[in-house]
């Protein structure tokens, strides 16, 4: 091999490790973008967790507060049917 012939094989060497140096680094900032898009889901996906927690709290005490809400109602109506009842129940004696 000559040494011309040796140099056009180096110089071919170095323009082909130019190029897959260039491709590579394309795939690196492709790769960049898309792990800063990929933790920007995450954040987002961190803030949803976030309030769909906190909804569920409020969720939570809202349903015992009714819960409460309703022991009261029920209570209060079994005196009701209760006071209804004897009232009939008078009423059937007295009107006969």
């Amino acid at each position: 091999m000559t040494p011309e012939e040796r140099l056009d094989r180096i110089e071919d060497s170095i323009e082909s490790l130019i190029k897959a140096q260039l491709q590579h680094e394309l795939l690196l900032d492709r790769l960049m973008e898309s792990q800063h898009q990929v933790w920007q889901s995450i954040t987002r996906l961190s803030e949803a967790q976030r309030q769909l927690t906190e909804a569920q709290r409020q969720l939570t005490e809202a349903q015992q507060r009714s819960n409460g809400r309703l022991d009261v109602i029920e209570e209060k109506l079994q005196r009701l049917i209760e006071t209804v009842d004897r009232f009939i129940q008078g009423q059937g004696r007295n009107g006969q």
